[in-house]
């Protein structure tokens, strides 16, 4: 039988090249065979247009941007007039699936019944530092009240829920109990990056190092980046990602052993990663962070490499001495790295991150999400 499925996300599939778990969902669903899959993303809009932007892509995901006027249509009535054009797309059974809380009209609009949200991220929160201007802080505000309401409708009349970690499990039970609640944690490429893991050869060069390779953005502790800086004045230490535009990074580019790279591809990451002693994950400790299961921590782990990190409680059931630590401060972070570092090239360890690691492939956690949609009856 011929699908259609509706997935919402918050940017253009191709966006930092980077694949996150929506993305992994879009091609799951591709691979099942005779779906057609259709990514609805808000498009930055000054002007009321009255078209999608259709893009299809190489691996048989179509990209419809929706006009998004001034960043607010996607929480109003605003964009409802678009939806309507969707039942043209519509070939056998429809299913719609949100990654991010937004667009909740789609449903009656088109009459679809199938519902699902995947909630892999703590919306309703807000990872500002306090030093943004006040009209940037009233329009924070505002937006987080339009996004809790949005939320708060989808995860109603959903069929499932799918969360990433035990917080936002307990988030969304309080909003609405049952057991129409999976917990599906975020995973790895397992065959991507383990590939390229060689840890004495990877590590045999004469560089020390180590590494953050991600998003840098204001839910960052760059503050603690200073200090791992300065604490280990013989490592260089990499960041390379993205920069948010609203990120300040002028004090870590004063840091003589830090080294702040370009995002680089994803075929790259597994490599690069694996020359690295240490792979750090410095959150700040605020309210967003608490559901997050960050992407890189099993990445680390496939290549062989010791994780640190701070004010990610949603990871601590993960932690292993000689594997990963949650820390707790300042002091523990840096005390942790230490005794991390000289464990990097135990064979007997690298072999227990990247059995971990192995244990949450993507390919085992998309068969949980595709498996429970395949559940309800069409």
């Amino acid at each position: 039988m011929q699908k259609t499925y509706f997935l919402i996300a918050p940017d253009h599939f191709k966006k930092n090249n980077t694949k996150f778990r929506r993305h992994r969902i879009a091609e799951a669903l591709i691979q099942e065979g005779g779906s057609k899959v259709y990514w609805l993303y808000p498009l930055k809009s000054k002007k009321m247009n009255t078209h999608f932007i259709k893009e299809t892509l190489e691996n048989g995901v179509t990209c419809l941007g929706v006009p998004d006027y001034y960043s607010f249509g996607r929480y109003s009535n605003i964009s409802d007039r678009y939806f309507r054009k969707l039942k043209e797309l519509v070939v056998g059974k429809s299913t719609i699936i949100y990654t991010i809380p937004i667009f909740k009209n789609i449903p009656k609009l088109v009459g679809i019944n199938r519902v699902y949200y995947d909630c892999s991220d703590n919306w309703t929160e807000s990872w500002l530092t306090g030093k943004e201007s006040l009209k940037s802080k009233l329009i924070e505000k505002l937006k987080l009240q339009l996004v809790g309401k949005e939320e708060k409708s989808i995860i109603k009349g959903a069929n499932k829920i799918f969360v990433s970690s035990i917080f936002l499990q307990q988030k969304v039970q309080y909003q609405n109990s049952g057991n129409k609640i999976r917990l599906v944690e975020n995973g790895v490429d397992f065959s991507l990056f383990n590939t390229t893991n060689m840890p004495n050869e990877s590590n045999s060069n004469t560089e020390l190092s180590i590494g953050y390779i991600g998003g840098l953005k204001n839910k960052v502790d760059l503050k603690l980046i200073e200090l791992v800086a300065d604490e280990f004045p013989n490592y260089l230490i990499y960041l390379i990602g993205p920069i948010d535009k609203n990120t300040d990074i002028s004090l870590l580019k004063n840091k003589t052993n830090v080294r702040i790279k370009a995002p680089i591809p994803l075929e790259s990451v597994p490599q690069r990663m694996s020359q690295l002693c240490l792979g750090i994950m410095p959150y700040r400790n605020i309210s967003y962070n608490k559901g997050i299961v960050p992407l890189k921590l099993f990445e680390y782990l496939a290549v062989g490499v010791p994780v640190i990190s701070i004010g990610l409680p949603s990871i601590k059931k993960f932690e292993e001495p000689g594997v990963l630590k949650v820390s707790e401060d300042y002091e523990q972070f840096i005390n942790f790295s230490k005794i991390l570092i000289e464990q990097r090239n135990d064979d007997t360890l690298v072999n227990r991150r990247i059995k971990i690691a192995e244990q949450n492939s993507w390919e085992k956690k998309m068969q949980l999400i595709i498996t429970a949609i395949n559940e309800e009856p069409i």
